[in-house]
């Protein structure tokens, strides 16, 4: 059975399918660009842990409630959850060190979001990532913005900036 060994889900293999739960084998290491993009009835998907890379778009515009990240993520790629407007849980590994350009754009069920110590890198339009959120939590000490939009998150928010730090990295530019 070709799927029982499966290691890489083609760019756009299953985008606008019809399903509302997919189950992956155990043997797969790669989920391709949006290969689950516009699936507009899938709601839970369980991805293993052999998963090291998900790439840019996998999910967008799907209508993902919760999803669990495998372990050997390191980085969250652009538009990954963009326009997930159902996406109420999730939860960021311990060994994700990037979460790229409007990752989690327009997830607008988003109540909780937890950005673990090792991020190292933010990228565009952060502010969209947290604006609004009922439970925001930045353990990086790491944090790059490339546009700098961290001074408007603050101003947006009322987080004691003690206990939920989001600081600039220093780039070494003069």
């Amino acid at each position: 059975n070709f799927w029982d060994k499966l290691e890489t889900i083609d760019d756009d293999a299953f985008k606008d399918c019809i399903f509302d739960k997919f189950v992956l084998p155990n043997t797969l290491e790669i989920i391709g660009k949006s290969s689950f993009a516009e699936c507009k009835n899938l709601h839970n998907i369980e991805i293993p842990i052999t998963v090291y890379s998900i790439g840019e778009g996998a999910f967008s515009s799907s209508s993902l409630i919760t999803i669990n990240l495998p372990r050997k993520l390191k980085k969250i790629s652009k538009y990954t959850f963009y326009w997930c407007s159902l996406l109420s849980e999730i939860k960021i590994p311990k060994n994700v060190e990037v979460i790229e350009d409007y990752a989690f754009y327009n997830c607008d069920s988003l109540k909780e979001l937890i950005i673990p110590e090792n991020v190292k890198s933010i990228g565009n339009n952060a502010d969209d990532y947290f604006y609004n959120r009922e439970h925001y939590k930045n353990y990086s000490t790491n944090y790059i913005n490339t546009e700098n939009n961290y001074e408007k998150y603050w101003k947006n928010q009322e987080i004691d900036k003690n206990i939920y730090s989001v600081e600039p990295a220093v780039t070494g530019e003069a």
